[in-house]
């Protein structure tokens, strides 16, 4: 232009293609920027046939105010297509935010090259309108570039500075989705496994006692100071007169103890044993109630698998326990990351809408804490939501 070589850049539009690629417009238009050595001139394109503040005028006008770093409004340039300046319907107060300056606010009639009905190039009267626009067109252009030439060049580096921390923060808003499930995961594993360590806890309270007391009978000897009448065949167990009146006899003798008031004849009217069985002792047996502890062997089993039970499952949760902790710090060490990254854009940027570029990420967190079921997992969802 004039001998001068300029270098135009032409990037991505907002919100004219598709609107869920407007973020990825934001990064290549943020590289494109800072890998020149310098920029003199922004100039931002509006159709200026807009009445009014459409949802997605409103949104692209947000996302261009949040995409720019303040230290380049001095070298914004708007221009307006598809109108002259007094055709002109869009409000300049809907870019008031930007501070346009009037000389470097242009009006451009560029209808010529939406011409689809060629045979308009037949009619006199408008190829007569169409040639005084082409030529108020090429004024325009000589005015745009005497401003640009008077405009100082600005520094990129805010550019790539603007872009690192954008970067940055879609890898925060990444990780910080992943992270938090890995911990919504560890919270709900733990859960289960201290579900686990009370019913095992529980198992082994009901089985503790595994042992029932049953009174049996059992047969002592014991020695008296008296002797009484027994019978050897029963193994010293059968006592046939106790506390005997007759002389004291040790050895069998038929004789002897036919005068045994337990004898009835030569046997004894007690065992019917012949009473030449019979002999003299001071130990006797006594029948005795004495109360033994039985084993109830299923129960026993069952108090044995809960006490490998509670062992497992502590274990379990002493290491889930950790791992949570672990990645509960890796999480706030990410949303802290992430808070000082928007800070830092902030600072590039004073309108960086961290609102609309969160949103997407809010409403996960708000989906993954409807989804838990843990209640502590739901605090810390909607915490981080909430951040």
């Amino acid at each position: 232009w004039n001998g001068q070589c300029i270098k135009i850049i032409d990037t991505p539009g907002f919100n004219d293609t598709d609107s869920h690629k407007d973020d990825q417009n934001i990064q290549k238009i943020l590289t494109q920027a800072s890998q020149v050595p310098f920029i003199t001139a922004i100039v931002i394109t509006i159709n200026g046939t807009n009445v009014r503040l459409s949802t997605s005028i409103k949104t692209t006008l947000s996302q261009l105010r949040s995409s720019l770093p303040d230290k380049i409004f001095k070298n914004l340039f708007f221009i307006f297509t598809n109108c002259t300046e007094e055709t002109r319907n869009f409000d300049l107060s809907l870019i008031s935010e930007f501070k346009p300056s009037e000389e470097r606010t242009f009006h451009m009639q560029n209808a010529l090259f939406s011409i689809k009905d060629k045979s308009l190039l037949q009619n006199t009267k408008s190829v007569r309108k169409m040639t005084q626009t082409w030529k108020e067109s090429v004024e325009t252009m000589g005015e745009i570039m005497h401003e640009i030439n008077q405009t100082s060049a600005t520094s990129v580096q805010v550019f790539n500075d603007m872009r690192i921390r954008r970067e940055k923060l879609i890898v925060h808003k990444e990780n910080l989705i992943e992270k938090q499930k890995s911990l919504l995961n560890i919270m709900n594993t733990l859960q289960i496994e201290k579900e686990r360590l009370k019913n095992a806890s529980e198992d082994q309270q009901a089985n503790k006692n595994f042992t029932e007391s049953k009174r049996i009978s059992v047969i002592d000897i014991e020695k008296k100071s008296y002797y009484s009448t027994i019978c050897l065949r029963h193994g010293k167990v059968q006592v046939c007169h106790e506390n005997c009146s007759l002389s004291y006899e040790p050895e069998l003798n038929l004789h002897h103890f036919q005068q045994c008031a337990a004898a009835n004849g030569s046997n004894c009217r007690h065992c019917a044993c012949g009473m030449n069985d019979h002999l003299h002792s001071y130990e006797i047996p006594v029948s005795r109630l004495k109360t033994v502890e039985e084993i109830i062997q299923s129960k026993k089993a069952a108090f044995e698998q809960a006490n490998r039970n509670i062992k497992s499952s502590s274990d379990r949760v002493v290491l889930l326990e950790r791992v949570r902790d672990a990645c509960q710090y890796e999480v706030n060490d990410i949303k802290d990351g992430l808070l000082t990254t928007i800070k830092e854009l902030k600072q590039i940027c004073s309108h960086f809408n961290f609102h609309d570029e969160m949103n997407g990420t809010i409403q996960k967190l708000r989906k993954e804490a409807k989804i838990a079921t843990d209640f502590k997992a739901k605090q810390e969802f909607t915490r981080t939501a909430n951040a």
